[in-house]
């Protein structure tokens, strides 16, 4: 019976990431789709696990959502003020609240980790972090392949579908 849960929450892993392997143009539920089933895949979760991980797991990055649009604002605000050149105890009130929502936002991990330890192995905890950093770069890399597709793209239009002539080509 467990052979089974763990043989289909594979398969619906697998679908998830086969679904999600074109680029996801920032629609966030294909982003979290690939990124559950990437998580799954890493950590290697029993159904036992699972059941007990994503609830704590979804109340986390829920958190962290809270935080970074905090941080996200405070950086906004920031930089508006020094853009309009605000006084000086305006700035540092500022400077001082985007630094404080960063430091809250960088707790979220700590707050949450014993939590994960009561539902994980160590082993799998620690493979929670990495495979989260794993995947950011994953993003971050294809972010970047994607504009540069968008840049041959362009210069597919600009130069013809051959691309400009280099030196040698030119009769």
């Amino acid at each position: 019976m467990k052979q089974k849960i763990s043989l289909a929450l594979a398969a619906v892993a697998a679908m998830c990431i086969s679904i999600t392997a074109s680029a996801h143009h920032g629609d966030p539920d294909k982003f979290r789709s690939e990124k559950i089933a990437f998580i799954t895949t890493e950590l290697n979760l029993t159904p036992a696990e699972a059941e007990k991980f994503w609830p704590v797991y979804n109340q986390a990055a829920e958190e962290k959502k809270v935080a970074l649009e905090t941080v996200i604002k405070a950086y906004k605000d920031l930089g508006k003020a020094v853009n309009d050149k605000a006084s000086e105890a305006e700035i540092s009130k500022l400077t001082k609240a985007y630094l404080d929502a960063n430091s809250a936002f960088q707790t979220i991990d700590n707050k949450y980790l014993k939590d994960f330890q009561s539902v994980l192995p160590a082993e799998k905890v620690a493979k929670l972090y990495l495979s989260e950093e794993k995947f950011r770069r994953q993003q971050i890399h294809r972010l970047g392949k994607n504009k540069d597709k968008e840049k041959d793209k362009d210069r597919g239009a600009m130069f013809g579908e051959r691309g400009p002539r280099n030196q040698k080509d030119r009769p």
